[in-house]
């Protein structure tokens, strides 16, 4: 799948209190949740939209 080919990362945001997925392909976008999972998972799915 082509959102196999691009690097994604989980971090914490202390003034979200979320977890926020990103893709160093795509800086603009992201995903916010509660879970790192959910935050890795959802910011795949955006990329997959958009791709």
């Amino acid at each position: 799948m082509e959102k196999d080919k691009y690097t994604y990362r989980v971090t914490w945001s202390k003034e979200g209190g979320e977890y926020v997925g990103l893709c160093s392909k795509f800086p603009n976008l992201s995903w916010l949740a509660k879970t790192e999972e959910a935050a890795f998972e959802g910011i795949r799915k955006v990329v997959e939209d958009v791709v």
